[in-house]
């Protein structure tokens, strides 16, 4: 191709050159972890509550978790035949997981392809199309890749998990040394995912969806 000709034009070897794999790196990741914890009792009653909360950080960008906790621990003895205890934990993760692309794909970028530039939110667009016929144009030659930096621009992908678990029980001693003990347990599990696109953003995917597929390419 003419991009690798150094008698041509459009030759791209004495172009700048740019580092692709040091803006992937989150270097102050941060990680976070805090709890409270609660205990106490008397001879008939014990109680045990705790609650914390901790955030992690990736050392790659765009992938973060926080989680919040609570856990109950209570048994209590009514009488020398009865007993009663409740255990319960609830926990709530909210997360984005974004990272745009992986190493191996960001290493192979022709460093001559820019990251930044004039296109949506300052990033750099790796290809030009137009809609009606639906055409596309790598913008750097046959080794164009995504600028996945662009594409994460306008990209959003979050979830949350909210889980309940708890177990309740009675025991009862009728006899010395003849316990019965009756329980009820629970688990609960929601997760919600979301994904957010910009279809503006199709401009820095290699292979950029043809719209008029989908609508009327307006």
């Amino acid at each position: 191709p003419s991009v690798f000709d150094a008698t041509s034009a459009d030759y791209l070897g004495n172009s700048p050159t740019y580092d692709w794999l040091s803006p992937i790196y989150n270097k102050n990741a941060e990680v976070s972890d805090y709890n409270l914890r609660i205990s106490g009792g008397n001879e008939f009653t014990n109680y045990y509550v705790s609650t914390g909360y901790s955030r992690t950080e990736s050392p790659l960008i765009r992938n973060w978790m926080d989680r919040y906790t609570l856990s109950t621990n209570i048994t209590s003895r009514i009488n020398k035949f009865l007993s009663i205890g409740v255990n319960y934990r609830l926990t709530y993760q909210k997360a984005q997981d974004a990272t745009p692309g992986n190493l191996q794909y960001i290493a192979g970028t022709s460093p001559w392809q820019p990251i930044y530039g004039n296109g949506i939110n300052g990033y750099a667009p790796a290809v030009s199309f137009v809609m009606d016929p639906f055409t596309s144009t790598l913008l750097y030659g046959p080794e164009t890749n995504s600028n996945i930096y662009g594409s994460a621009s306008t990209t959003d992908n979050r979830y949350t998990n909210l889980r309940n678990m708890g177990n309740a029980y009675v025991e009862i001693e009728p006899l010395k040394g003849l316990k019965i003990k009756g329980s009820i347990s629970a688990d609960f599990l929601n997760q919600v995912r979301s994904q957010w696109n910009l279809y503006a953003g199709e401009v820095f995917n290699q292979t950029p969806s043809d719209w008029t597929v989908y609508g009327d390419g307006n």
